[in-house]
């Protein structure tokens, strides 16, 4: 999908976002930039080639923008397109117009084994301060199609940046090419007919549209809300009549790549010697492309739309969501066990828009229908036959039959953490603890990735960043997260300072230690109301947390247990007192929802019980 800039820079407005992690989102919206003008104008010939100019003008409103919008660029691949830079400047504040000259634009390419070139020609504005405008135009010149006689693309729009002048004009054939149109939130659109000149064979009638987008007032985007074309103003255009064409379409280009060759046939017999049956035999054949080819993104030339053959990915060892498929592909048929292509999209979206478009998939996984089975060999920490959270409870296409099919959703029994953990707390102030956690399905894909980010020798000052509380030392012993068996476990020690004054009358938390997942983030419930469908994946969580105080002091009062329930979401909390300085805190956590969406009306009618919900986590120990 050719996306525009309004909608890429929902990255630059919600990077707030990110620096705030599982904690609460922000409540003001500071967009570092806005978009002046940003023109797309499309001219599409009957085999589905085109050629692409873009305009871009963008307003720099802080520091962060500098960084964001160094250069202008276009990319294109080798053979396939054509792609030019044709100015770029910067436009001070008081008028004065700055040309990067054509002699200082940078070319540089880049390519692998296997892979197509990719060419970038860029520009770098020169004497750029805030409040500055920077400019740049390029072409862009599709001369072969990338699905042969086939044409679509497609845009959407965030209103979390200020866009003034956004245009989409698309010039076609009037006959030959049937185009299929889905738009929302913009204006214009009526077509009209207008006489093209085609140089010395006189002129051609083709039809041409335009539509614009304004969006003067940025607004706050809503936290962990659904994106796709139902929640987003958006344009598409495609000539693919259904999304079974676009599984056909694609099962053309990749069938003949997932040939199980002598060198594939050698290796599915050697991986699974000594196994007869034939799900373990696909557990196994998972497993080896999981851990040995490496995933690297390809989202160029024919490579980011067609596979590389099964045995060229065997050799190379890398590949993208494609090349994994292709080859697990071909090590299953080398058993006997028949798989497709599935075509998915990772991303927040979880519907499919009313016209077909290559551009609504952005990955590609795998289905074993013989086992009814959706495995992901790109989520490196995926055990056989677990989806991670983005590939759950999605439409998707089955490229062997162009059948639409749904892969399974985040059940609350398949996706649990445990964790349980001894806080031992002294006279002087200090303390120190462990903890155990336990985790599965796609829980344990998280916690595993976690785990193998951490680099050789840095596990303390994991342990102390992790920690609640004032940790200042600590170990951890982590299973291997290279092995896919649920549950994935790992034991961590660490020593506390200042954590009480003793003796009392005082109090301390009852959440000291570590715990592996947020209970209050996992509510989601920050925002006073909501107005679009957002995610709500489905869990459990169990917190088992014992607090021992210092000998000299005794318990005042256990905290009051609390028990909240709300459709499809239930929080409790229990104690229990071991000895006049021991008190054991469980929490328990489940969210069971049928869908991995919920809507607006139902986060109004359960966040005010959501929001008590909260208070049972805040839990002190009082003591004398």
């Amino acid at each position: 999908m050719r996306i525009a800039l309004a909608c890429l820079l929902t990255v630059v407005a919600g990077s707030a976002l990110a620096e705030q992690g599982a904690k609460q989102p922000p409540q003001t919206l500071q967009p570092p930039l806005e978009i002046v003008r940003d023109h797309f104008d499309y001219d599409v010939n009957k085999d589905g080639s085109f050629t692409e100019r873009h305009e871009v003008i963008m307003r720099l409103l802080t520091q962060q923008a500098l960084q964001l919008m160094r250069q202008g660029s276009v990319a294109y691949s080798e053979g396939a397109q054509e792609g030019d830079l044709l100015e770029a400047y910067t436009l001070k504040a008081n008028g004065t117009r700055i040309d990067v000259p054509r002699e200082k634009y940078l070319i540089s390419s880049s390519s692998q084994a296997g892979l197509d070139a990719l060419h970038v020609k860029s520009a770098v504005f020169q004497n750029v301060e805030v409040g500055d405008e920077v400019g740049w135009t390029t072409t862009l010149k599709q001369n072969t199609p990338w699905f042969p006689g086939r044409f679509s693309m497609g845009m959407t729009f965030t209103r979390a940046v200020a866009a003034h002048d956004v245009e989409v004009s698309l010039t076609a054939p009037t006959e030959g090419l049937p185009l299929y149109f889905d738009v929302s939130g913009l204006g214009g659109g009526t077509p009209e007919t207008i006489d093209v000149k085609q140089g010395w064979l006189g002129s051609e009638k083709k039809q041409h549209w335009m539509w614009t987008f304004t969006n003067d007032k940025p607004v706050m985007p809503e936290y962990g809300a659904v994106e796709d074309v139902y929640t987003l103003p958006h344009f598409i255009v495609s000539s693919f009549p259904d999304y079974g064409a676009i599984g056909t379409a694609y099962e053309d280009r990749a069938h003949d790549k997932t040939i199980a060759t002598d060198d594939i046939k050698a290796l599915a017999d050697k991986l699974t010697d000594g196994v007869t049956d034939r799900k373990e035999q696909a557990h196994r054949l998972y497993d080896w492309v999981s851990a040995n080819i490496k995933y690297v993104a390809i989202v160029f030339g024919t490579g980011g739309i067609v596979p590389h053959p099964a045995s060229e990915v065997l050799h190379n060892r890398y590949g993208d969501c494609k090349d994994h498929v292709t080859l697990l592909q071909a090590l299953l048929s080398a058993k006997g066990i028949q798989s497709t292509a599935v075509l998915i999209n990772a991303g927040n979206s979880y519907r499919l828009a009313q016209v077909a478009s290559p551009a609504a998939f952005n990955h590609v996984i795998t289905f074993v229908p013989e086992f009814n089975l959706y495995l992901d060999s790109t989520a490196r920490y995926a055990p056989f036959g677990v989806l991670p959270v983005e590939d759950s409870d999605k439409p998707v296409v089955q490229t062997a039959t162009g059948a639409i099919a749904h892969t399974p959703s985040v059940q609350s029994t398949s996706a649990s953490v445990l964790s349980v953990s001894t806080v031992k707390l002294n006279a002087d102030g200090t303390g120190s603890g462990d903890t155990q956690v336990s985790a599965t399905g796609p829980l344990a894909i998280g916690l595993r990735g976690l785990m193998a980010a951490i680099p050789p020798g840095t596990e303390s000052d994991f342990v102390r960043s992790a920690v609640e509380g004032n940790a200042i030392s600590g170990t951890l012993a982590k299973t291997d997260p290279a092995a896919l068996d649920d549950p994935y476990t790992l034991k961590m020690h660490y020593d506390l300072a200042n954590v009480a004054t003793f003796p009392g009358p005082g109090a301390v938390s009852m959440w000291l230690g570590y715990h592996p997942y947020s209970f209050g983030g996992s509510l989601g419930i920050w925002l006073s109301d909501r107005t679009i469908d957002y995610a709500c994946p489905s869990m459990t969580a169990e917190n088992d947390s014992t607090i021992e105080l210092p000998g000299n002091t005794s318990i005042m009062a256990p905290p009051k247990a609390g028990l909240v329930t709300v459709d499809g979401i239930t929080l409790s909390t229990t104690y229990q007192q071991l000895g006049p300085q021991t008190m054991k805190q469980i929490v328990n956590l489940k969210i069971d929802h049928p869908h991995a969406v919920c809507t607006p009306d139902y986060y109004n009618k359960v966040h005010g019980d959501l929001q008590k919900a909260l208070s049972l986590l805040n839990a002190q120990l009082i003591y004398k």
